[in-house]
Parts: C-alpha cells; sequence; structure tokens
C-alpha cells in the first residue's frame, strides 16, 4: 500500500489469539508492512510490544499487570509527533464480572499539524454488557477532556464487543472497520482508504482481522486551522 501524501495510516489489532509473544511479533509486522505509522494493539497480555516493533519506534505500554498491559501504542517516532502520553486511565473496573479491569490508554498525536487525541481501548465482552454504559461515558469524558476532543478531533481505536456502527452511534462519530474491531472517528476527522487485513486471521494469529485505515483533517477543519 502507497502511504498518502497527507495524513495518518493507522491500524489496529486485537491479539487475543497470542499465546506467545513469537506469535504475536507476526500482527504487528504485518501492520506496519502495509504502511502503518501509528497501532493501536487491544489483548497484548503477553507481549513486551517494545520488543517486537523496528528501530525508530516508541511504545507506550504499561507492564505493571496481564490487565494494564492489555491495551497498547506504538509509533514510528520519525514520522508521527507525540504531543502527550496520557498516564492508563480506567475504562471499567469489573466489580461482579469474571474478566480483567479494562484500561484506556491515550496519546495526543499530530495530524496535518493540528493535535488529535486517540484513545486504544477494549470494550467488555457482550455477556457484560451491563458495563458498556459506565466505560462509553468513561472514554467520551477523556475525549472532552482535550481541547482537540471538544473540537472534533478525536478517534478511537478499539474491539468495541458489538457491531462498529452501534459504537459509532454511542459515541457520536463514524465507523471504519469490520464487525466488531475498527476505528471511530469524531467529526473534524475522516478515516478513509480501509484495509481489512484477513491474513492474520487466515494464518491464525488471531480471530479478529486487522484493520488500517488513513485519517485526515475533514475540510471544515482544515478551513477553521489556517
Amino acid at each position: 500500500m502507497t502511504a498518502p501524501a497527507k495524513g495518518l495510516r493507522i491500524g489496529f489489532a486485537n491479539m487475543n489469539w497470542g499465546t506467545s509473544q513469537a506469535k504475536d511479533d507476526n500482527i504487528v509486522a504485518d501492520l506496519i508492512g502495509l504502511g502503518c505509522l501509528l497501532l493501536g494493539l487491544v489483548e497484548a497480555k503477553v507481549d513486551n510490544v517494545r520488543e517486537m516493533v523496528p528501530t525508530g519506534w516508541h511504545v507506550a505500554q504499561s507492564l505493571k499487570s496481564a490487565a494494564r498491559q492489555g491495551s497498547a501504542a506504538a509509533w514510528d517516532y520519525r514520522a508521527v509527533r507525540v504531543t502527550d502520553r496520557q498516564p492508563l486511565r480506567i475504562g471499567v473496573l469489573p466489580g461482579t464480572a469474571r474478566m480483567l479491569a479494562r484500561w484506556l490508554r491515550i496519546i495526543d498525536v499530530k495530524i496535518d499539524g493540528q493535535t488529535t487525541r486517540v484513545i486504544i481501548c477494549h470494550w467488555p465482552p457482550a455477556r457484560f454488557r451491563f458495563l458498556w454504559p459506565a466505560f462509553t461515558r468513561h472514554v467520551m469524558k477523556h475525549v472532552h477532556a482535550s481541547a482537540a476532543g471538544r473540537a472534533g478531533r478525536w478517534l478511537v481505536m478499539a474491539d468495541f464487543n458489538m457491531p462498529i456502527t452501534k459504537a459509532a452511534n454511542l459515541l457520536g462519530g463514524t465507523a471504519e472497520g469490520t464487525g466488531i474491531v475498527g476505528v471511530v472517528t469524531g467529526s473534524g476527522l475522516r478515516a478513509t482508504a480501509p484495509t481489512i487485513d484477513h491474513r492474520v486471521v487466515a494464518r491464525r494469529w488471531t480471530d479478529h482481522p486487522g484493520v488500517v485505515v488513513d485519517i485526515t483533517l475533514t475540510p471544515d477543519t482544515k478551513e477553521n486551522h489556517r
């Protein structure tokens, strides 16, 4: 794939079949091979992503527990300017649900010269859908905590555990992806040229396709920031 002249190519993957870092290495390499400069990864519970990316890449990932380790960001720092790396924020605690706590990985990046809030996360599974409203509120709280988010320059890269179009309606954004995985963008951004990476499923590295999209500012956003 040819990289876009403007904007930023991003890739998302759920590593949930990863029983070893060696297996998940393949997913990361596949997305980078498709031209992604920023990756959002979830269920990276057995992975130290710093050991998986090429020289010249930076990583935001906590190794303090499996729950915290699960949501990670990685980017080529020669091409991507990250202006803020937030501490991990809680998405939702499990309470009575038998699952790991859900954490939000939050970074701010420059896209076409404008700051954009990026959140990487994993909604609770459908059997615990009673946790979805709280999780969604916490995601949007951190979207709106930034000036960029309030201006519509935000994107959520996630396994939504619900149809991505439903997630977009809940978040008030626009969906690109397949099934329950992909990207939802705010009104100030546009996701184009989506590529669904089925190879990662065909090779039995995970049971969710990877999603690759090009993110640019909308024409209105460009006009407002000349």
